[in-house]
């Protein structure tokens, strides 16, 4: 039994992909008892790998396609998935530049673990998996795969789900936009405000749960008399209201005292007060002992 895989020449790098996702196929036929071997060929502009398969019994027909099939799908997840996604955003987003649909594609691999879509709430393994379910079906009926056609024409409902995911993750790269400009522009306030303040402890015990300190470590008093705590049980936003008194007062130096750096709220005052924050370390108030990358 025989079954041929081809493939252009032009792209060098799937073609060499192909050749080792291929490669792996006798040591695997070995496993079902069956003999393999691999010739290549070439016809004026394409490869064309025969996968020449010696059956012992007509029952390894199934398994024989399963084997290939799945050499086939886990190829074109790992040598086409990203050409195809770079090329959904290029057809359905022109304005964007390659910088940004760099980011994009960043954004759209991240969501696939997230994505409801069935090819990309699993792991890669998985998507490979289910992309693997046609190819079997197909060389059912065909022992002839052009990879390039196949995937073009044959793959249609995984098209579909990979440009769902760059939809949703254009609409993540907005939103970052958005947060990165807004940043951008408290930083530019912080640089050009007068400092009020030499010195400011942020004493933050998690979620929602912040104290200004003076350089006494007592509770700050701020403008209207009150302490931070007192305002935030009237406040609807507790992460709007500590930045919003940071850049208030703009202390010229802010100590904070955490052990949740990974929060976001944090992450956003590293970046609007850069080099002005600095982490605590451990010390008797906030009793921290781990180094904080923040």
């Amino acid at each position: 039994m025989d079954f041929t895989i081809s493939i252009p020449q032009a792209n060098a790098y799937q073609a060499t992909g192909l050749f080792h996702h291929l490669m792996q196929l006798p040591e695997q036929m070995e496993k079902l008892d069956v003999s393999c071997e691999i010739q290549e060929n070439s016809v004026v502009d394409r490869y064309f790998y025969t996968i020449q398969c010696k059956l012992k019994r007509r029952s390894q027909e199934r398994e024989i396609r399963r084997v290939i099939s799945d050499q086939l799908s886990q190829f074109i997840c790992a040598y086409f998935e990203g050409l195809l996604i770079e090329e959904t955003i290029r057809k359905h987003y022109p304005q964007y530049y390659d910088r940004e649909i760099e980011q994009i594609k960043v954004h759209t691999n991240r969501l696939f673990q997230k994505n409801t879509h069935t090819y990309f709430r699993t792991p890669y393994s998985k998507r490979a998996e289910r992309l693997g379910k046609p190819i079997f079906h197909f060389l059912r009926e065909s022992k002839l795969l052009m990879i390039d056609g196949y995937v073009r024409f044959r793959l249609d409902h995984y098209r579909k789900a990979l440009a769902k995911c760059v939809h949703d993750a254009v609409d993540q790269f907005l939103l970052d936009q958005e947060y990165q400009d807004f940043i951008s522009l408290l930083k530019y306030f912080v640089s050009v405000q007068d400092s009020k303040i030499d010195l400011v402890h942020i004493m933050h015990r998690g979620v929602k749960n912040f104290e200004l300190l003076d350089d006494q470590k007592k509770p700050l008093q701020l403008n209207d008399g009150g302490t931070l705590q007192e305002i935030v049980e009237h406040s609807f936003s507790h992460e709007d209201l500590i930045v919003s008194t940071l850049l208030t007062i703009a202390p010229e130096k802010i100590v904070l005292h955490t052990k949740f750096a990974e929060e976001n709220i944090i992450r956003t005052l590293s970046q609007i007060f850069e080099s002005r924050l600095i982490k605590c370390t451990g010390c008797n108030t906030c009793g921290a002992v781990e180094t904080l990358d923040l």
